[in-house]
């Protein structure tokens, strides 16, 4: 039985490895890289949707509603809310949730 030497793996080491890296690389290039996913602003989604996005009840969905906090679009007898707004509503939540951490912090 033949056993490598120290030579043999240092000779492995410097022909073999760069080859096979190169083939990974070429192979990794030639892959398309997935399709970015799209979150179109405009999107109009249910009452269930937005309350889902929101992580609130349906029928705080119906206050805001109510309020004039969140515009709904009527197609038919369906609602609708635009998504960007479900987004201004979270950024805001956000903003309101810093600042409120930020007053506790320096009281």
């Amino acid at each position: 039985m033949l056993i490598p030497t120290e030579e043999f793996y240092e000779e492995f080491a410097k022909r073999i490895v760069p080859q096979i890296a190169d083939v990974i690389k070429a192979q990794l290039a030639e892959q398309q890289p997935p399709p970015l996913v799209s979150i179109d602003p405009d999107q109009l989604m249910t009452k269930k949707e937005a309350a889902e996005l929101l992580n609130i009840s349906q029928s705080t969905i119906d206050n805001y509603r109510k309020s004039g906090v969140l515009e709904a679009i009527k197609i038919g007898k369906a609602v609708r809310f635009r998504r960007k707004e479900l987004h201004a509503i979270l950024n805001h939540r956000k903003k309101s949730r810093e600042q409120s951490e930020n007053r506790r912090g320096t009281v």
